[in-house]
């Protein structure tokens, strides 16, 4: 299987994924293990605080899956 996952997450100040939506525009995946292995990624995922960001926000992330 190969192809893409786009997750769009939702982010707080402290950086920490709050919310994770897999299977957004432009993912080509249908495989529910990936589009779900898409999903653990993106909640583990940290990004960098921001005491002045928004108290949430949203963005995409793209995971691509090849096959080797």
């Amino acid at each position: 299987e190969y192809g893409s996952v786009v997750v769009e997450v939702r982010v707080d100040r402290e950086g920490k994924v709050v919310q994770a939506t897999p299977g957004k525009s432009g993912t080509t995946i249908l495989d529910q293990r990936l589009i779900d292995a898409a999903k653990e990624a993106a909640l583990a995922t940290r990004f960098e605080a921001d005491k002045s960001a928004p108290v949430v926000q949203v963005g995409t992330i793209t995971y691509n899956f090849i096959l080797k």
